[in-house]
């Protein structure tokens, strides 16, 4: 069976999401997580959000939101609505401090 490379990226993509759900899952049967509510389930990504590397790190984050829609639109993660909060990673020493 061929597999396209479209299917094949999309696959790679997947992998981070399969595993935080199973990290998350784990989480919830062991107990309450931190950034797990009853009605909620927070995410933090930290990319470039500015600078010369501000694309990449858009895109990821793109990629990154994409997601959780779609979870939420079916209801999310055992009734736990999906919240994604970015963080800008700066790597200039000087400002980050």
């Amino acid at each position: 069976m061929h597999m396209g490379t479209m299917s094949l990226g999309l696959r790679f993509r997947a992998i981070p999401f399969l595993i935080s759900a199973l990290a998350i899952t784990t989480a919830l049967s062991l107990g309450q997580a931190p950034g797990v509510t009853d009605d909620s389930i927070l995410i933090g990504s930290c990319s470039a959000l500015d600078g010369p590397a501000r694309f990449p790190g858009k895109q990821t984050l793109l990629g990154a939101t994409t997601h959780p829609h779609s979870v939420n639109g079916e209801g999310g993660i055992f009734g736990r609505k999906v919240q994604l909060l970015a963080f800008e990673s700066i790597p200039i020493p000087r400002p980050a401090l």
